[in-house]
């Protein structure tokens, strides 16, 4: 099986995220896909983003939320990953 996907950014619009399966277009749910997305703008995260991302990482798997955490401690100074 193979899943591609594409990711369409407007430059000042929305984000799109294309799923295929097998050469064929299929919903994220078809695939049991969770998006998670860690943006925190042009001028960096902030406490109320970094907040906002560590209650959004909970419902994700331990190995993703550790990955979310990580990457919201390196967008927010003296951020802490646990």
């Amino acid at each position: 099986m193979a899943i591609e996907i594409i990711i369409e950014r407007a430059p000042d619009g929305k984000t799109t995220l294309w799923y295929f399966r097998d050469g064929l277009l299929v919903r994220a749910e078809d695939l049991n896909i969770t998006e998670f997305c860690v943006d925190p703008g042009a001028s960096g995260g902030d406490e109320e983003w970094a907040r906002g991302m560590k209650e959004t990482a909970e419902s994700a798997s331990a190995i993703t939320r550790h990955y979310i955490r990580s990457m919201v401690a390196d967008y927010t100074k003296g951020g802490n990953s646990s």
